[in-house]
């Protein structure tokens, strides 16, 4: 029975708790047991009224009452707060196991993006893995099949060793017939190449430089020689030294043709087979620098052929190449022993005459060229009269360099064109001086049309018969706000070169059927009004649309316009102007052809063109009562134009004879001084319309 009491007291002992609570409700039964015991003996021996004893007997009770309950406070309170000690510690502990709980679900998924990581990581190393085989495969098969072989060095103590055995390959060479040795490398280029390619590889062994480039020729194992690039990489061990060569060989034989045949096509004209304009400069820069005295002279001569592109047209373009290679072989044939002879562009060629000793010298030369062509030279069984114009620069007196010495020559080219035919001009500084006055006309003339400084005359048409007015001419003159009037014969020709001729025409033509159209409205009569045309406003896509809108604008009848193109034109520019004149016609407006008998093929293109009206020029005129020859062919031009029902007008009439004798001839119409000079709009009506022309009347 001890054995168990005491093995039960072991085990609560060990259980704090238990042990505790039933040692502390002992101590309390004990105390209140004893409390009891020993105040009712005490309180029955003191008091013995039975009043006392319940008055007593209720003290005692209350005070037992509140004696535990003050000590249950006290323990009730200890155990509280210990409870809450240990709610707190609990609720911490919690916390902590909270957030360890949450760094260890952090750590969870860093864990796992790791391990994706580490799978993409390991699948991307297997796919680089497969593609440096595939591209290790793809260098090995490039590498045998290409044109490319590669080749490396190794420097060791000095001495170069040297593998480019598929280059040997390549120059049909067994391996074995060629060492593998800087001297056997060597003994394979091109004599002319050898010096620059040791120069290139000493450059490696000299300085740091990390890449190796060179072009030469190997020599093939049949004797020819093969254009190689040779590319490569150069390794240089801690103190400098080269210890290390590598590259390719690339066959570049099809490149070097090509730059052969691009330098040819550089410095020479295709057709002629002549040195070209860009060899000129080249040769004059060479003239320029070897020369030594300061007195020494030589002259650039510029040649243009006249007429060429009217001949080109009368014959065929082919037939005008081979007049142009037989120019060049004429001038060739005649200077091959001063000058070389250059074509610099189209009908014109040049000379470069060194060590001249004056601008006789030069002269003297042009006037040889000029008599060559003077006269008419036999090609493909033609006769071909081909007089030419000639312009000339001579160093120092004109310049000091290629560019400034063909610009002057050529000024002085289109001076010789301008003052006359067949002639030659040495070069001036008035001719600078045209040359930039004509500049400045081009770029005043930009802004005339929209500053209202051109304005349109009129020159009246007459019937050769009776003297009626039938139609007029619409010609342009600009009134510049400085220089005056100027005539169409000074900028015409820069509106045609500029492009500027496309808004001077619409400008003409707007303002002359807005002023006819004025015109017949007013009066009785109808009258026609003619109209010059540019070549190049057939080239417009609407240009048929443009002239349309024009007379929609104003409500002009189409056939009293008359479209006016010289022959030299129609001619020459027959591909582009044959439909869009054709489209005018059919449209109702009638076509002039201008200056008609001064071209080379007039009866060759005439029935090609559709043309109501052709316009005899007034150098036919001018001697029409005097010169026979003129007069034949006044009348075989009339014939010809009343057999194809054509309406004639001469130009320039000055005198009552040429009226007359044209009135004889039965040219319907004519046009010039005699009847009128051209006038502005505003005197058309008091001066022209309102007065008869005494010289018709009095025949």
């Amino acid at each position: 029975m001890i054995v168990l009491i005491r093995a039960v007291l072991k085990k609560m002992k060990q259980n704090s708790a238990i042990y505790l609570s039933i040692r502390l409700t002992f101590l309390y039964l004990l105390a209140g047991s004893l409390w009891i015991l020993f105040t009712d003996r005490i309180i029955h021996t003191v008091f013995t009224s039975p009043e006392a004893l319940y008055i007593i007997g209720l003290l005692k009770g209350w005070f037992y009452v509140i004696i535990t309950a003050i000590m249950g406070f006290i323990l009730i309170y200890k155990g509280v707060k210990r409870i809450q000690l240990v709610e707190k510690d609990t609720m911490k502990y919690i916390d902590d196991l909270k957030r360890s709980n949450q760094e260890l679900e952090v750590a969870y998924e860093e864990i796992f993006a790791a391990e994706d990581t580490l799978k993409t990581q390991l699948a991307e190393i297997e796919i680089a893995k497969n593609s440096l085989a595939e591209s290790e495969e793809r260098y090995r098969l490039a590498v045998e099949g290409a044109n490319d072989s590669l080749w490396y060095a190794h420097i060791v103590e000095g001495q170069i060793v040297v593998n480019f055995d598929k280059t040997k390959k390549l120059l049909g060479y067994n391996c074995e017939e060629i060492e593998n040795t800087i001297e056997a490398w060597e003994s394979l280029i091109h004599p002319q190449d050898k010096m620059t390619a040791r120069q290139k590889l000493d450059v490696c062994f000299g300085n740091r430089v990390k890449y190796y480039e060179n072009e030469y020729r190997l020599r093939r194992k049949n004797g020819t020689y093969t254009w190689f690039f040779s590319k490569g990489r150069t390794k240089y061990d801690t103190e400098g030294r080269l210890i290390k060569l590598a590259g390719s060989h690339t066959n570049i034989n099809e490149k070097k043709r090509y730059e052969n045949r691009i330098r040819h096509l550089a410095f020479r004209d295709e057709l002629t087979q002549l040195p070209n304009k860009n060899r000129l400069k080249v040769r004059i820069e060479e003239t320029l620098s070897h020369l030594s005295h300061e007195d020494e002279m030589f002259c650039i001569v510029l040649v243009d052929i006249n007429n060429f592109r009217i001949i080109n047209e009368l014959f065929s373009p082919l037939f005008g190449d081979k007049m142009l290679k037989g120019a060049g072989a004429l001038l060739k044939k005649a200077f091959h022993k001063v000058s070389e002879v250059y074509r610099i562009e189209g009908d014109t060629f040049a000379l470069l005459l060194p060590q001249i000793k004056g601008k006789d010298e030069a002269i003297s030369v042009a006037y040889s060229i000029k008599k060559i062509f003077d006269n008419p030279w036999s090609f493909e069984n033609q006769s071909i009269y081909t007089p030419v114009n000639i312009g000339m620069s001579i160093y120092p007196i004109h310049g000091d360099s290629a560019s400034i010495l063909i610009s002057r020559a050529n000024i002085a080219l289109i001076q010789a064109k301008e003052n006359k035919k067949n002639r030659y001009c040495m070069f001036e500084e008035q001719f600078n001086d045209s040359f930039k006055s004509r500049m400045e006309l081009y770029s005043s003339l930009k802004g005339a049309i929209k500053n209202n400084e051109l304005t349109v005359y009129y020159q009246p048409q007459v019937n050769s018969k009776d003297g009626r007015i039938v139609g007029f001419e619409a010609l342009v003159r600009w009134n510049h706000p400085t220089k005056g009037l100027i005539m169409p014969d000074k900028f015409i020709s820069i509106a045609e070169e500029t492009g500027l001729i496309i808004d001077l025409t619409d400008f003409v033509l707007n303002e002359a059927v807005r002023k006819i159209n004025s015109l017949n409205r007013k009066g009785s009569e109808t009258y026609n009004i003619a109209v010059n045309f540019s070549p190049q406003y057939f080239q417009l896509i609407d240009s048929v649309g443009r002239v349309k809108s024009v007379l929609e604008r104003y409500n002009f009848n189409p056939q009293n316009l008359e479209l006016e193109i010289t022959e030299y034109s129609a001619i020459k520019y027959m591909d582009v102007v044959l439909d869009a004149l054709k489209e005018f016609r059919r449209f109702g407006i009638k076509i002039a052809l201008d200056d008609f008998g001064t071209g080379y093929s007039s009866l060759n293109y005439f029935a090609r063109l559709p043309v109501d009206i052709i316009k005899i020029d007034k150098s036919f005129v001018d001697d029409i009562t005097k010169d026979y020859q003129k007069q034949v062919i006044a009348k075989s031009l009339l014939n010809m134009a009343h057999k194809f029902t054509l309406t004639v007008v001469a130009e320039g009439v000055e005198t009552v004879e040429q009226k007359a004798y044209l009135e004889y001839i039965e040219c319907q119409r004519q046009q010039g001084y005699l009847f009128s000079k051209p006038l502005p709009e505003e005197q058309i009506e008091s001066e022209i319309i309102s007065k008869p022309f005494k010289y018709i009347q009095s025949t």
